[in-house]
């Protein structure tokens, strides 16, 4: 009997919460997202012989709103590049923290995003860390009550370190991310 009873109250309060946010950026709500890209580059530029350079990489975020529209999360990346036999992959790890624009009656909801991850790189049983600095801004279309699309475009300022290195060496990249969010509100 104490099961089914600590089973209802479990169930009840999970409930509470699970209904307690009027939209998707309210207080209280949580916007758990996956992008994802694929590229492959060939020609004289990328291809060792006849192998082609490939890039794969999969980012998830989960995001939890403080305060109305005022978000903070974590998130995760993971990439993988490899030209024939030769591969290296990166994990990224670290907080996120944003601003999502939108109201109860909304359908989109546009949003500013920064982070900072911790990288690992492994590349011929070699490892590689740092830093990597995320600035974002994109939108989430709502496709369905509680499921979205996202576009993102992004901008990162990287930092990484070898052991053999003399110093640091420090880089940027661009990225344009599409995929799918789980608005929890």
């Amino acid at each position: 009997m104490k099961r089914i009873i600590s089973s209802i109250l479990l169930l009840s309060f999970i409930a509470t919460f699970a209904i307690s946010q009027d939209y998707a950026v309210d207080k209280g709500a949580f916007i758990l997202s996956g992008t994802g890209g694929f590229m492959s580059q060939g020609g004289d530029l990328y291809e060792v012989g006849e192998d082609r350079l490939s890039t794969f990489s999969l980012t998830s975020v989960a995001n939890y709103f403080v305060i109305p529209n005022v978000f903070i999360g974590a998130g995760i990346t993971y990439t993988r590049v490899s030209q024939g036999e030769d591969s290296m992959s990166t994990i990224g790890i670290g907080p996120t923290v944003g601003y999502a624009f939108g109201k109860a009656e909304g359908k989109s909801y546009p949003y500013i995003a920064g982070g900072f991850h911790f990288h690992s790189i492994g590349a011929n049983d070699e490892t590689i860390s740092g830093t990597n600095i995320l600035v974002s801004a994109g939108i989430i279309l709502s496709i369905k009550k509680h499921i979205g699309l996202v576009l993102e475009i992004g901008y990162n300022f990287q930092n990484l370190k070898h052991e053999d290195w003399a110093e640091s060496e420090s880089g940027n990249a661009f990225v344009v991310s599409i995929g799918i969010a789980g608005l929890i509100f």
